[in-house]
């Protein structure tokens, strides 16, 4: 009798411990798992008067990772069980600002690892591609957050008659458990890595 009755008390307890250890990518991603307007006009001050929102969304966007341009430029999807996505721009009188980025929940570990590894392939395989401007890509320092990381840069050419300044784009991909994720930050000057690290850390912590 006395062993049924501390069965009884100890079970809930005991699941209660186990709930509170689960880790936080075990849980739906919520708007406070990515980055928003606040942190990103710490970091980047220019950002402070642009509208920056987020959106629920569960559906992870990249590029595929072929062998030629054409190829490189195909837009690819990956359901996951739930995310965010974060998007603020400013493109009046030149100024060509944006910040964008997502972070979406896989189910299994393992499909969040095969996306991960198909955004680390473009990267790697994909140095120049049309995505209705000329655009050439290289890999970038990338601070040491989450399980998998890389960094990258994009630089966009338009054509003279279009009299548009070029972009300039640092970006990142972090995968942490069965969550991955990604953070841009666009301007027209060249975009100090030490200064986007700063920016990527605080994603790769709310992520998590």
């Amino acid at each position: 009798m006395h062993r049924t009755r501390l069965a009884l008390v100890a079970a809930p307890v005991l699941t209660g411990l186990l709930l509170s250890a689960a880790p936080a990518h075990a849980e739906p991603v919520k708007r406070k798992d990515i980055v928003g307007a606040v942190a990103t006009a710490k970091v980047f001050p220019a950002f402070k008067d642009v509208s920056i929102a987020k959106f629920e969304e569960d559906t992870f966007s990249y590029l595929s990772s072929g062998p030629d341009y054409l190829d490189c430029s195909e837009n690819r999807t990956a359901k996951g069980t739930s995310g965010m996505l974060v998007d603020g721009f400013d493109y009046e009188d030149g100024r060509s600002l944006r910040v964008s980025g997502q972070v979406v929940r896989f189910k299994r570990v393992a499909k969040a690892k095969r996306i991960f590894a198909a955004v680390r392939r473009h990267v790697r395989l994909c140095d120049n591609y049309w995505m209705g401007v000329d655009t050439t890509q290289r890999p970038a320092p990338a601070p040491k957050v989450g399980d998998q990381r890389i960094g990258y840069r994009l630089t966009e050419r338009f054509a003279p008659e279009l009299d548009e300044p070029t972009r300039h784009t640092i970006a990142i991909a972090i995968r942490d458990g069965r969550r991955v994720a990604t953070l841009s930050v666009e301007r027209t000057k060249r975009i100090p890595a030490k200064r986007f690290a700063k920016l990527a850390r605080i994603a790769a912590t709310k992520m998590k």
